[in-house]
């Protein structure tokens, strides 16, 4: 009984394991990102630079 339970054992777990993969799938997390200016130099509003 142990010859044949061995080889389907090992062959079910070989055939569905990479569709185990597909099961979990995990949508990526989103992080927000931003800035804060604390200096801004060199500014001429006359010259529009």
């Amino acid at each position: 009984m142990k010859k044949i339970l061995y080889p389907v054992c090992l062959s079910l777990v070989l055939l569905c394991g990479p569709f185990a993969s597909f099961a979990n799938e995990v949508k990526p997390d989103t992080v927000p990102l931003g800035i804060y200016i604390t200096s801004i130099h060199d500014i001429d509003f006359k010259q529009k630079e």
